[in-house]
C-alpha cells in the first residue's frame, strides 16, 4: 500500500497534468475533464506504488508520456497544432 500518494498530485509530480499554467494547459480545453482526473489519479497511484523501488522519475515520465499521447491524439481530432514542451519541464528528457 501506499501512504503517501497526495504528495504525488502535487504540481511537481502528476499535478502538472491538470495545471493550468503547466506543460499540458493546452491539452486541458481539448480533454473531458474525467478523462484528465482519471491520468491524475493513475499517475499519483503509479508514481505511489513505485516508491520502494526507488524508480519515481520512470513512473512519473512514463504516465506523462501517456497523457502527451492522448492529448495528442484530442488535438488531432479538434485539428489543433499542438506543440508539447512536457519532456524538459517535467525533467523526463
Amino acid at each position: 500500500p501506499c501512504n503517501s500518494i497526495n504528495t504525488y498530485y502535487g504540481q511537481t509530480w502528476c499535478g502538472a497534468i491538470n495545471s493550468t499554467s503547466g506543460p499540458f494547459a493546452t491539452c486541458l480545453k481539448l480533454m473531458d475533464k474525467a478523462r484528465v482526473r482519471y491520468f491524475v489519479d493513475s499517475c499519483a497511484l503509479d508514481v505511489c506504488l513505485m516508491e520502494a523501488s526507488n524508480r519515481l522519475s520512470k513512473a512519473l515520465c512514463n504516465s506523462l508520456g501517456q497523457f502527451s499521447q492522448e492529448c495528442a491524439i484530442a488535438a488531432r481530432n479538434a485539428n489543433v497544432t499542438l506543440a508539447l514542451d512536457w519532456q524538459t519541464k517535467s525533467n523526463c528528457g
